[in-house]
Parts: structure tokens; C-alpha cells; sequence
């Protein structure tokens, strides 16, 4: 970096004060002179040049340039880490200036700079603190003043941040178990007072709750819901079934041991007779048989049943990880379904498998990667597994990732895992909804945009679940990927 040129600057910023009333008094010929002077001291490219000690293809990153507000930004900020203490910068211009002057103040190694570029192309700029780039037009003018920022993440964009978003609105819970139906969210829950049914969209604690006496005594935990209806099975294993959100409950004929999930406009399930455990669906297709579940299978302590749709897949696409075998043995198999077949989707002599776990979650969520070739971040499906528990009743604190269906599995990276005093958690369900941010919610950084009021997030809230120390989890837990805190730019 060159010293101070202060007789320089001096001069730029004099030029700049000059007025144009010396140019006559043909209106039209003033302004069209002082549009002219105005072009020319505008940036038509900006561009960090090759440094591969800093990063690689670091004149590969595109710059934005923002006449109306004075700004010059990377939209997509390079790598957590990167050092912009020492950037070399290529700048053209519009047309012929009159002169060009960086100025850094508060930067942590050129704390208070300014160079002249033109003589100086081939000194470093410390972007670490403010830059400003001053441009005067040929004749000395006009000037104009761009604010310039090399964006650089603070946290890692792939990490999930996890917080208690907020306690049940419900009193005296024993349990509770919630499914998605339409475009909301319905709970069935055991209290010491009898059983309730609260409909709500998750995302806040406004729960609207009714109480509601059933003609049987429900399994809570096979609590569930197709597209136009909710399911649960009697201690007996009757499937019943609810056209109006809980408040009332039909006999369906069915007998069952266990429900699986939701499937489009049916419900997935089991049953057991003499032949062993078999596939049943209701209301059951045309020429839908039971069948004879896989020995791989589990039938009991499954995850919930979670969309899994690809982009080739011309059906609907479900997906469940874990749970017990009929000897009782935990299964670190993952299935999916496809309308008509369950096939097993995860390698289980492959190293890269799930622990043998029962009781889990599993979400289908998003994760990124920084592209070092185009600096950007690129979004792509992931399905993370949480909690649970072992063979020996031990919790699972580690959280796993699959980025192709379920096929193979690694352990998350430490900025995606659940904190401990959340992941031990057995029986717990999580759902992606949609939710609000502005620029006052928790982990949501500023950044260099138009004035945006909220914008939309993607977030996976994890609601009930039994903790290490056997008592019903009363909070609502949220995590949300940090990259969607981001204000979007515009």
C-alpha cells in the first residue's frame, strides 16, 4: 500500500466542489453536460485479480455495482476465513475520469489510507475495514462516491443454528403426538385432565385447542394423517379414522399393529397374523392384497414416514429410517415406498449406514456447498437423522446426513448437529415449515440490500419426544440453516 497522498486527494475533492453555473445559461446544455461529466465517473467492472495464496480463482468473483446507492458488493461472500487484508483490484471505468482515489478507514493493517489508483494499480487494498472508492469525472465536476465490500461468510452457511423456539401451550401433557394435514398442523394429546386436540401451524405457540372425549382409548404414538384424514389405532389395535380433525372418530373394521404413516390419500400400516407381519394399506387400492413384510422390516420404533421426492420421480416418493425388527433387535435400515412397493434403500453391509437406532427422527431438510469455482453457494437436498435410541436403551447424540435418499449415511458436521441437551430425545417427530424472518430475529445477520421488512425461511421444528431422563419434552425446538437468515439481497 503507497503512504498517504494527501496533495493528491486534496486536489480530487476540490475538483469535485466545482459547480456548473460557469458553463452559460442554456439549460439543455448543462444538463446535458453535466450528465456527461456524471457517466464518466462511473465503474463498469470491478474485479479482485488472481491470488492463489488468498483463494483459488479469486478473479473469478463476481462484483455488483450499484450507481444509485454508491455501493460495489460480492453478493455471495467468499469462505468463512478468508483473509481480504491484502487484495489486489482491477477497476475500469465508464469513460475518461479526471481521477480515482481508494480510501480505508478502520482497516486492520492500512487503518487509515488513502492512494492515488491511478498511479498505484499494484498496491493491496485492506478490506477489512471501510473502503471507498472516489471517482471524478475528466473535467472535474462531477464526483461520485462508491462504498466497496469484500462480503466474507462469518459462520459457515451449511450450519444449522438450534434454539428453543417455545414451550407447549398445553398444560399437564403425559403425550402427545402431531401430523401434517392440508396446510396446518394437528396435535393429539393425553393430559391429566383427559385428551385434547389442538390444531395449529407450528410455527408460533397461537395453538387452538378443544377437548375431546373418544369412544376408545388411543395409542398416541400412532397418531397420523393422509391428505384428508386422521388416523390412530385403540390400545385393541382398531384403526379409527377422523374426516373433521379429531373431533370425531369412526371405526374403520381394520385391526392393526402398528400405523406407518400417510400416504398421499391413504394410510400405511401393519397388521399380524398367524403368518407373521404383513403390509396393509386403508382406504386399500384396487386389488390391494396384504403382503408379507421383509425380515429387515421394522415394526415397531420407526421413524415418521417423511416425503422423499426426486427430481425424476413421476409418484409421490415416502421414505422411514430405523426401528425394531420383530426379535426386538434395532435396524439401521432405511425404506422406501413408491405407491405400490417398499424397497430397502440404504447398502446395510455398507460402512456408511446409520447406527441400529429405534425411535428417531428423520427430516428431510436442505444443506449447502460453496462452489470455489463460481463463489456461490448451491442449495441440495439432505435428510438428517437425530435422536433415538440403541439396543441397550443408550440415547443417540450424534446427528447423520444423506445427500441421495437414504442409500448411505455420514455423521453431520459439528455446525449441523442438534446440542446435547436436545438431541437426547426418543419418540420425537420433526417438520419443515415455512416461517418468518426479519432483520430482529435471533441469527439473522444484516446485509447490503434494499430495505426488506420479513422474508420467508425454511425451518425444522421438533415438537415432543421422551428426554435421557424419561420425561416428556414440553418445548418446541427450532433449527434453521444459516444460510436462509441471510436478508435476501435485491
Amino acid at each position: 500500500m503507497s503512504k498517504k497522498i494527501l496533495l493528491y486527494v486534496s486536489a480530487l475533492l476540490a475538483a469535485c466542489t466545482l459547480i456548473t453555473s460557469c458553463l452559460g445559461n442554456d439549460n439543455n446544455s448543462t444538463y446535458l453536460y453535466a450528465a456527461t461529466s456524471s457517466s464518466n465517473s462511473l465503474v463498469r467492472e470491478f474485479k479482485l485479480r488472481a491470488d492463489e495464496k488468498v483463494l483459488a480463482h479469486l478473479d473469478s468473483v463476481y462484483f455488483t455495482i450499484d450507481p444509485e446507492r454508491g455501493i460495489i458488493y460480492n453478493a455471495d461472500s467468499l469462505p468463512l476465513g478468508t483473509d481480504v487484508s491484502r487484495l489486489l483490484v482491477t477497476i475500469t471505468f465508464q469513460g475518461t475520469i479526471g481521477g480515482a482515489a481508494i480510501v480505508c478507514t478502520g482497516s486492520k493493517l492500512h487503518r487509515d489510507t488513502t492512494f492515488n489508483y491511478r498511479t498505484s494499480e499494484n498496491d493491496s487494498v485492506d478490506f477489512t475495514g471501510e473502503v471507498h472508492l472516489k471517482v471524478a469525472s475528466y473535467d472535474g465536476t462531477f464526483t461520485k462516491d462508491y462504498r466497496v465490500m469484500v462480503n466474507v461468510h462469518k459462520t459457515k452457511p451449511d450450519s444449522i443454528h438450534w434454539r428453543k423456539s417455545y414451550t407447549l401451550p398445553l398444560s399437564d401433557v403425559k403425550a402427545l403426538r402431531t401430523a401434517a394435514i392440508d396446510d396446518h398442523y394437528v396435535t393429539l394429546a393425553r393430559t391429566a385432565s383427559g385428551h385434547v386436540i389442538a390444531t395449529h401451524n407450528l410455527a408460533t405457540s397461537q395453538w387452538q385447542t378443544k377437548s375431546v372425549t373418544l369412544p376408545f382409548e388411543p395409542v398416541i404414538e400412532s397418531f397420523a394423517a393422509s391428505d384428508d384424514a386422521l388416523y390412530v389405532l385403540a390400545v385393541g389395535g382398531e384403526l379409527y379414522r377422523s374426516d373433521d380433525e379429531g373431533l370425531t372418530w369412526d371405526a374403520t373394521g381394520q385391526t392393526w399393529t402398528a400405523i406407518v404413516g400417510g400416504y398421499d390419500d391413504r394410510v400405511l400400516g401393519l397388521s399380524h397374523d398367524e403368518e407373521g407381519y404383513k403390509h396393509v394399506e386403508y382406504p386399500a387400492p384396487a386389488g390391494f392384497q396384504p403382503r408379507a413384510i421383509d425380515s429387515n422390516f421394522p415394526v415397531s420404533g420407526f421413524s415418521q414416514l417423511v416425503g422423499a421426492q426426486g427430481a425424476w420421480d413421476v409418484t409421490s416418493q415416502a421414505m422411514m429410517a430405523g426401528g425394531r425388527l420383530a426379535d426386538g433387535t434395532c435396524t439401521p435400515s432405511v425404506w422406501g415406498y413408491d405407491g405400490s412397493n417398499w424397497g430397502l434403500l440404504s447398502n446395510t453391509l455398507s460402512a456408511y449406514q446409520l447406527p441400529s437406532i429405534a425411535e428417531l427422527i428423520l427430516v428431510p431438510y436442505t444443506s449447502v456447498t460453496y462452489n470455489t469455482t463460481r463463489f456461490i453457494t448451491e442449495q441440495h437436498d439432505v435428510w438428517l437423522v437425530m435422536g433415538g435410541v440403541n439396543g441397550l436403551g443408550m440415547h443417540n447424540t450424534g446427528t447423520y446426513s444423506s445427500s441421495n435418499h437414504g442409500i448411505t449415511w455420514v455423521n453431520a458436521a459439528s455446525t449441523q448437529r442438534m446440542p446435547i441437551e436436545f438431541a437426547e430425545l426418543r419418540g420425537a417427530q420433526a417438520f419443515v415449515v415455512e416461517s418468518t424472518y426479519d432483520s430482529t430475529s435471533p441469527k439473522a445477520p444484516r446485509r447490503i440490500s434494499k430495505p426488506v421488512t420479513s422474508w420467508s425461511v425454511n425451518t425444522i421444528y421438533v415438537i415432543g419426544g421422551v428426554n435421557a431422563a424419561g420425561d416428556l419434552n414440553t418445548a418446541v425446538i427450532e433449527g434453521v440453516l444459516t444460510q436462509f437468515t441471510y436478508k435476501p439481497l435485491q
